[in-house]
């Protein structure tokens, strides 16, 4: 029989919620142990150094303006942060072979359809402020949301087939998935925390041009082998069974480690939850959103130029792309700051990532290749100095994309009972933000702050009311409409108008005539 390892707290993962949660931990002298599956730190952040670069992000990148605690751990790291300038050549929308730049206004000359994409933004706004933070299970339409699919929602509110295809975009690089896949209720809490869909500043009326978040020199996952460096992290780990008594906890690996510990925390997705045996059996409601709770499905490139020929071109490599013929979804380009290593990122997700994966990776990299040289009007698309990808449905122990999601009746009928509690086992998971998308740097960050705090606080070592670095959702304010949110019609509501008019307009000239025949 194996000797057994005691330590305070046993981590399971060693992704950025769970060496977040090391560090705090470690830092109020508390002894922590790691488990990680794979045999690197980082998770979804994935750096890795090709030939062509000094390094590239395969996985998370961006921080956002309101990222604090991501920045505050940057500082203490000694992890250095770029923010990219604005955007100064054109965006571009790519939709049935046409590339067209754009940069003050999204390029919709059509009225109709830029009243509905007005209204569809009006309409995300005006559902989502309406769910509580904390609770989304807990609104007078949560029932009636958690019953209706993204697509069903979509074709509802939506009158045209081009705005009904950019909104399906933006939830499907949002969320890894098919808008037909998706709780409705989930995509407006996601809305109500994060504020956005990802990519969305492309199409805004007007857009924003400062398209690309903050960076992290050398790689995200930088941040994850800084703190690893003065933690105890035991790689190639993956955790086959966890078991508590009334006193301790003992994890067992799959190469017959095990390890006692007074709390164990799990850090990692709720999918990967249920590949792990609990006893006692976990509670019903977190085995079963386990069970139910999918990982999206998700493709990242990253070609690499002798030179930015887009930049040349007048574009900045930034596109959104539209139509059901391309599997691409969206482009960015991924240079480095200094203009250094051009390179193209793009995005394959959901069911187009089913669709390229048919493909070998030779065959990928010629697609890619040929649909740069069509949207950027530029041949030398067609001879790039390399091409990396990281498809991760084959990932080993994350198994999908960047992010997950809630189907529908989830959110009403599981993720309410997450909070259940199961002993001194924590899963960061269950955590209300970390739900809302794992790609996003700060909720990890935060989940693993919020873990470590309610350990802290078990153990005696904080106030209960002591700020670890928890966000507190209610306080986030909707963002407010712009004017053509505002005041700019639905497309539903001009055609009643007209219908009315129209209606109106016949009843006084019925009158008027019927006034001149009593005169004759």
């Amino acid at each position: 029989m194996s000797s057994v390892t005691k330590t305070d707290v046993v981590i399971v993962g060693a992704g950025l919620t769970g060496l977040t949660a090391a560090k705090t931990l470690a830092e109020n002298n508390v002894n922590v142990i790691v488990l990680e599956a794979k045999d690197r730190v980082g998770g979804r952040l994935y750096t890795v150094k090709p030939s062509s670069s000094p390094y590239a992000d395969l996985g998370g990148q961006y921080l956002g303006p309101f990222d604090n605690h991501t920045m505050e751990l940057c500082k203490k790291l000694g992890v250095e942060i770029y923010t990219p300038p604005p955007v100064r050549n054109h965006l571009a929308l790519y939709t049935e072979g046409t590339t067209t730049p754009y940069k003050h206004n999204f390029p919709i000359w059509n009225p109709i359809i830029k009243m509905d994409l007005i209204n569809f933004f009006r309409e995300l706004k005006l559902s989502s402020s309406r769910v509580s933070a904390n609770a989304p299970w807990d609104t007078s339409e949560s029932e009636r949301w958690d019953t209706m699919t993204v697509k069903q929602w979509l074709d509802e509110i939506c009158w045209t087939k081009t705005v009904k295809q950019i909104a399906a975009k933006l939830v499907k690089v949002t969320f890894c998935a098919e808008p037909e896949d998706i709780s409705l209720l989930y995509l407006l809490w996601f809305r109500k925390m994060i504020g956005i869909l990802f990519f969305d500043n492309f199409v805004c009326v007007p857009p924003t041009l400062e398209i690309e978040g903050a960076r992290i020199v050398g790689g995200a996952q930088k941040i994850c082998d800084k703190i690893s460096e003065n933690i105890n992290v035991i790689l190639k780990s993956p955790v086959q069974q966890i078991n508590y008594m009334q006193d301790s906890v003992t994890v067992t690996t799959d190469n017959g480690e095990v390890f006692e510990a007074e709390h164990v925390i799990c850090a990692v997705s709720l999918p990967m939850v249920h590949h792990i045996t609990f006893s006692p059996t976990l509670p019903s409601g977190l085995s079963e959103a386990a069970k139910r709770i999918p990982m999206g499905l998700s493709i990242k490139t990253i070609t690499y130029y002798h030179n930015a020929f887009w930049i040349d071109k007048g574009f900045s490599g930034n596109c959104l792309v539209v139509g059901e013929d391309e599997f691409v979804d969206v482009i960015v380009d991924d240079t480095k700051p200094d203009g250094s290593s051009p390179a193209l990122a793009c995005f394959f997700s959901a069911e187009n990532v089913t669709k390229v994966m048919k493909l070998s990776k030779i065959e990928r990299e010629r697609m890619i290749c040929g649909l740069y040289a069509k949207i950027f009007k530029a041949e030398e698309a067609k001879k790039p100095l390399e091409y990396i990808e990281c498809n991760w449905v084959s990932e080993s122990y994350i198994n999908g994309g960047f992010a997950f999601y809630c189907p529908t009746g989830v959110i009403t009928n599981c993720v309410r009972h997450l909070k259940q509690s199961y002993g001194p086992i924590h899963f960061a998971a269950s955590d209300t933000l970390s739900l809302l998308g794992s790609v996003a740097i700060e909720i990890a960050v935060n989940a693993g702050l919020t873990v470590a705090r309610k350990i802290l606080y078990a153990k005696g070592k904080v106030d209960e009311d002591v700020d670890v670095g928890v966000i507190q959702p209610d306080t986030f304010a909707p963002p407010p409409l712009t004017w053509q949110e505002k005041y700019v019609p639905s497309v539903g509501n001009l055609v009643k108008g007209v219908v009315k008019f129209g209606i109106v307009a016949s009843c006084v000239g019925e009158i008027g005539r019927a006034s001149c025949r009593e005169r004759v």
